[in-house]
């Protein structure tokens, strides 16, 4: 999902780090991530580990942040808007995942918090290309490269 981010905005040869950090910081908050949930019965280190790829998580929101402030002043229009509605997929849509990975916590089986990631993923992954989708498809002369 956040390889788009770089490709969408156009940033060429200088996207190339930003997409490398992106990258990175997205590995980090999925093993983590992975890793919480294998030690569910050690709350020091489910938790500990929820912590790091949380924090993953607010470093790939500055990131996005920084580069969506930070776009070139012939940027379209409609790319703007795309990237700003990827940004609150981020922001939104991946908050969906730490909600999940807490529900047991409150007394919520596996099945909820299974059926809670499906959702978030059904909604992050189906609704994102939609939007980028759009974006590229409302640039004057791609609606040929859209389809």
């Amino acid at each position: 999902m956040l390889i788009k981010f770089p490709l969408i905005l156009g940033l060429g040869p200088r996207g190339r780090m930003f997409m490398v950090r992106l990258i990175v910081l997205d590995l980090v908050m999925i093993t983590f991530g992975f890793f919480g949930e294998l030690n569910s019965d050690n709350l020091a280190l489910h938790y500990g580990f929820f912590a790091i790829g949380g924090f993953a998580w607010v470093l790939i929101l500055g990131l996005l942040f920084k580069a969506m402030n930070n776009l070139p002043g012939d940027t379209p229009d409609s790319v703007i808007a795309g990237a700003r509605m990827m940004f609150f997929f981020v922001l939104i849509g991946w908050s969906i995942y730490p909600i999940g990975y807490v529900l047991p916590a409150f007394g919520m089986s596996l099945e909820v918090k299974n059926l809670v990631y499906n959702i978030g993923d059904l909604m992050n992954k189906v609704g994102l290309a939609l939007v980028v989708y759009a974006a590229i498809a409302a640039v004057p002369g791609s609606r040929e490269n859209a389809a």
